[in-house]
C-alpha cells in the first residue's frame, strides 16, 4: 500500500474523534538530507530526491498551511510541496516549537497543516500536543514522518511511518 494511503486512513482513523475547534492534522518532519550545519547549507542530492518524495507522499492531503524554520535545509525540504500546492510556508526563527504551536493552533483551526523541522523541535512539537509516548530523531535519520491527529484539549493521537526518497 502507498504511504500517502495508508497516510489518509490513519488521519480519517483520527478525525472520527477530532473535535471541530482544532487541526484536522499536522504532518511533522525533519528535514531532508543536508549539506552542512550552517543555517545556509542546501539539501544534498540525497535531500532533493527526498523533498521531491515528501510532496509526492503528501500532495492529496489537504495541506493548507505550511511551517519551517528560517534554515534553509528546511525551507528547500519544503518547497516542491509548497510549489505544487501553491502554499507560501512561512519561516519561524530557529523552528521555535512554541512559536509554531501557538500560529498553528490559532491561526489554522481544523486545517491539515505540514510542520517541517529538526532533530529537536519536531519531538518539541509533538509534546505541546500533549502526546507523551517518547519521540525521537536521531542525527541520522531523514525519513520520518508523524502525523498527528489533535483529539482534545492537550490530547492527540500520533502515528509514525517512514517515507523513502524514491519511488511513486
Amino acid at each position: 500500500m502507498r504511504i500517502h494511503s495508508l497516510v489518509a486512513l490513519v488521519v480519517l482513523g483520527f478525525m472520527t474523534t477530532a473535535p471541530a475547534c482544532a487541526q484536522k492534522a499536522v504532518y511533522l518532519v525533519r528535514h531532508a538530507e543536508k549539506a552542512g550545519n550552517a543555517k545556509s547549507s542546501p539539501l544534498t542530492t540525497a535531500g532533493t530526491q527526498r523533498a521531491e518524495a515528501l510532496a509526492r507522499h503528501l500532495k492529496d492531503a489537504g495541506i493548507t498551511a505550511i511551517y519551517t524554520s528560517d534554515a534553509r535545509r528546511t525551507q528547500d525540504t519544503a518547497a516542491p510541496i509548497a510549489t505544487a500546492l501553491r502554499v507560501k510556508p512561512e519561516a519561524v526563527n530557529n523552528g521555535d516549537a512554541a512559536t509554531i504551536f501557538k500560529k498553528v493552533t490559532t491561526d489554522h483551526p481544523n486545517e491539515v497543516i505540514l510542520v517541517v523541522g529538526h532533530t529537536d523541535t519536531v519531538p518539541d512539537l509533538i509534546k505541546l500536543w500533549g502526546v507523551t509516548a517518547p519521540v525521537e530523531i536521531k542525527e541520522s535519520e531523514f525519513d520520518k514522518l508523524f502525523v498527528l491527529v489533535p483529539t482534545g484539549p492537550g490530547k492527540a493521537g500520533l502515528a509514525r511511518f517512514r517515507y523513502q526518497r524514491n519511488g511513486p
